[in-house]
């Protein structure tokens, strides 16, 4: 984050008494950094937490400032609010709520640009209202100097960091005020906030998205299924509305709404418009996201009077894609912005969801529920749909800094082959959920074990490094017989068995691929040192929805408990076995109680 300092209100004069220490950034930085994520798991945004308040208090002294607070803006009302304020008792905070653009606060917001004002009562912008209540609040009466500093973060976390008047060294009000290194030095406290918020913030927005989709409703009320996914959306994207359409076989002209959120009445315009004449239908039709940073000025915006009436300012809209039908969810914003690459991903992967349940209810896929088919495509596509957006970013990075075509090229094709593994690895799983594999039967034919593998652990390694470990393929891997599967769906497989590995490693340890065959069979064996697996749970880790219930206490290890499962499922369906064994390497009686220090080996058996 680096907010800019360009405003027509930012004051030249220079503070008498001493600037704000510039190394003072380097100082907290292990201060914030100990806090942790685990410690603000809980941290809910409405109230102001107790750890982000302590470290506002104890920040407002070492800094020399009378008072320091935090707003977040909340999308669903289109507010800053308060969420953190130092100086003041807490049942003297006021309860402020500023529309961006509103007051200094919200102009700071709105311009995207950091504000200081050393003489605020005497500006033209701001609230006289906020100034006094303000003044009444702080202990020395008076509400003199500020600075406003906008940030984002993660998963479009937005608001403004803010300074209250400037202390001496005996904490007297200095009438000069901040100078420009007290900007410096705020700016730089402001971004170590924003990272600690960011934590918080992505658990918040994640944890509302799965409270969202767990209530999908598994009867074939399809316009409840899609608000439910719209307000998810919503949620996610911190924004006012959205929006679900589809184009029905029945009727492929038009685009038909099927769910939506956050509008404040219902606009019957909305309900169906054409697919030809819309920006809307063209994503529908060509299966690529668009976003739209200024409604009122791009043309072929459907229904720009709704987007008009509700405030609606931008939107980012991205397909929604089944086998045999196509539309797609557009979340509007009553702030002008640019979504970033994070948002877009998760907004693109809510797009997949609801296709594929649409899809699966069409096909009246109806004894499961439907969450736990969220879980089979949501497992599946994770890391391939957080591929596409790194190569995505990496392109973004790329043309801004040091274009070159054939560079661009090569990382195009590379997120089309992660998009298409997300589609095939999709309708693979649908068919091991029901149970379909061995109905449907496997599409055989001769495979190189070593070229597959060589294949899965080119895709993995990128994951391997950020977990800090090491995969190592041994020398018996080339000499392995070819056998006869389905090429797709052994992928599959050990793509999953090293993910896993990967995940549970001890960092910079090593995950090793081996194998042996004999004539009946070949065996591939995934090695990884970490934490292990009791033994009265070998068999119970292969069921759906079952986990470990050991986790690695320096890294928190997301998983549905379904990737063992659809290993098995496979497995089976080629005719082999897949088995476990995990033994203690470590002496230590009170790290084996908690299964740490253990080799696992995960072994696939296929008859060749």
């Amino acid at each position: 984050m680096s907010p800019r300092s360009s405003s027509s209100l930012l004051r030249s004069r220079t503070s008498t008494g001493p600037s704000l220490p510039l190394n003072l950034v380097v100082e907290l930085q292990a201060e914030v950094r100990s806090v942790g994520p685990h410690a603000i798991s809980e941290f809910h945004f409405q109230h102001a937490s107790s750890i982000i308040q302590t470290l506002i208090d104890h920040l407002s002294s070492f800094l020399q400032v009378e008072s320091l607070s935090i707003l977040l803006y909340e999308g669903t009302r289109h507010k800053l609010s308060l969420v953190a304020a130092s100086g003041i008792h807490q049942d003297s905070r006021p309860d402020e709520n500023h529309s961006p653009g509103e007051h200094l606060t919200g102009l700071a917001f709105f311009r995207n640009d950091t504000i200081r004002s050393n003489n605020i009562s005497q500006e033209s912008d701001a609230d006289k209202k906020t100034v006094r209540l303000w003044a009444r609040c702080l202990p020395s009466g008076d509400l003199r100097s500020g600075v406003f500093i906008p940030f984002s973060g993660s998963l479009e976390l937005r608001g403004v960091f803010r300074a209250f008047n400037r202390l001496s060294s005996t904490n007297r009000l200095l009438p000069a005020g901040f100078s420009d290194s007290d900007i410096t030095a705020l700016q730089g406290i402001s971004s170590l906030l924003v990272s600690l918020l960011s934590l918080a913030w992505e658990k918040y927005q994640y944890g509302a998205l799965n409270r969202t989709l767990s209530m999908l409703p598994s009867e074939s009320d399809v316009n409840r299924l899609c608000s439910l996914a719209a307000e998810a959306a919503v949620r996610v994207a911190n924004s006012a509305a959205a929006a679900v359409y589809l184009i029905e076989p029945s009727d492929p002209e038009y685009l038909r709404l099927i769910g939506n959120w956050g509008f404040s009445r219902q606009y019957s315009v909305l309900s169906r418009f054409a697919v030809n004449s819309s920006l809307a239908g063209r994503v529908a039709m060509q299966q690529r996201s668009l976003f739209i940073t200024d409604i009122a000025s791009t043309p072929g915006v459907a229904n720009r009077e709704v987007a008009q009436n509700e405030g609606f300012r931008a939107c980012a809209v991205v397909p929604i894609k089944g086998a045999t039908l196509k539309g797609c969810l557009a979340v509007f914003t009553k702030d002008s912005r640019s979504f970033n690459s994070q948002t877009e991903g998760v907004l693109n992967s809510i797009g997949f969801f609801i296709g594929s349940l649409l899809q699966a209810r069409t096909e009246a896929i109806q004894t499961e529920k439907l969450t736990e088919l969220l879980e089979v495509v949501g497992h599946s596509l994770r890391r391939p749909l957080a591929a596409i957006t790194s190569q995505l970013s990496e392109l973004t990075f790329r043309l801004k800094q040091r274009p070159g075509v054939e560079e661009e090229m090569e990382i195009i094709e590379r997120a089309k082959q992660h998009k298409d593994l997300a589609v095939r690895r999709s309708e693979e799983l649908l068919l091991i959920q029901k149970g379909l594999i061995s109905v449907m039967g496997l599409n055989w034919s001769s495979i190189s074990l070593f070229k597959l593998l060589q294949r899965v652990v080119a895709r993995i390694e990128p994951f391997a490094r950020q977990q800090k470990v090491r995969i190592q393929v041994n020398d018996s891997l080339q000499r392995l017989p070819e056998i006869r599967g389905d090429y797709d769906k052994l992928d599959l497989v050990f793509e999953n068995l090293l993910e896993n590995a990967a995940k549970y490693s001890w960092r910079n340890e090593v995950v090793e691929l081996g194998a042996w065959w004999s004539e009946r069979e070949v065996r591939v064996t995934v090695t990884d040192k970490g934490l292990g697996i009791a033994e009265s749970n070998y068999e119970r880790i292969f069921d759906a929805f079952s986990r470990s219930d050991i986790l690695d206490s320096t890294r928190y290890i997301q998983g549905t408990g379904l990737g063992l499962q659809v290993v098995k499922t496979i497995v089976e369906a080629h005719h082999g076995r897949v088995w476990v064994l995990s033994t203690p390497f470590l002496d230590d009686p009170a790290r084996r109680a908690k299964f740490e220090g253990y080799t696992t080996v995960f072994t696939v058996a296929l008859p060749r």
